[in-house]
């Protein structure tokens, strides 16, 4: 019985440490960027350690209560189709098993 109880301590102190460890990763992702004009549009000038992978061109704009959120467009069939990228020749093939 004794042990069981430590068990679930040391699990709950745990499953504490990690909520500490993500609120602190999300604090750190927490940065301050200047808002400027372009022409009659705002931008914003992302910190480095914020800027979007190099081959995100295009990001979508979304509001959240007053938040406004910036993710990547996901893309979509067409570009999937572009990719240069090979399958093995037995990919699709048919196979010995039947769905059930």
């Amino acid at each position: 019985m004794v042990n069981a109880r430590h068990r679930a301590r040391k699990r709950s102190a745990s499953r504490s440490s990690q909520k500490t460890v993500t609120r602190a990763a999300d604090a750190a992702a927490t940065r301050r960027a200047a808002i400027f004009r372009n022409g009659r549009n705002q931008a914003v000038r992302l910190p480095q350690d914020l800027a979007f992978p190099q081959d995100v061109k295009e990001v979508q704009v979304s509001r959240r209560g007053d938040a406004i959120v910036l993710s990547p467009v996901r893309r979509d069939w067409a570009s999937f189709f572009e990719l240069d990228t090979a399958v093995s020749e037995d990919f699709l093939a048919p196979r010995g098993d039947s769905p059930p």
